[in-house]
């Protein structure tokens, strides 16, 4: 059974300023997880530099949970190698890339 709702033009409006606003949100919350990222990264130097990460490890590393870097991954958002066995890695240098291109879409959308 099909319900048809009725939407005011305002009410559409308001309706779509605030999706835009929560999507903005998102975005920044996230640039913000990779820059803290980046941030370990830079400052934890090993010894051995690690080239690749797990997506668990990713996925610390940037404050969000392994879905969310799985998403990114299987969207194209995240660059990543998969392993013979299905396995996945994600390379240092593209979450940085990938950081460096969310703030410039953010810095453009403000």
């Amino acid at each position: 059974m099909s319900r048809v709702v009725v939407v005011d033009e305002e009410t559409l409006a308001a309706l779509v300023r605030t999706s835009v606003e929560d999507a903005t949100a998102t975005l920044a919350a996230e640039v913000n997880a990779l820059k803290s990222a980046v941030a370990v990264l830079a400052s934890n130097k090993p010894q051995a530099e690690k080239v690749y990460l797990t997506t668990a490890e990713a996925a610390e590393l940037l404050g969000v949970c392994t879905k969310t870097v799985k998403r990114w991954v299987d969207t194209g958002a995240l660059p990543h190698v998969r392993l013979p066995g299905g396995g996945i890695r994600v390379s240092v240098a593209e979450l940085e890339r990938v950081l460096h291109r969310a703030e410039a879409g953010l810095e453009a959308a403000e």
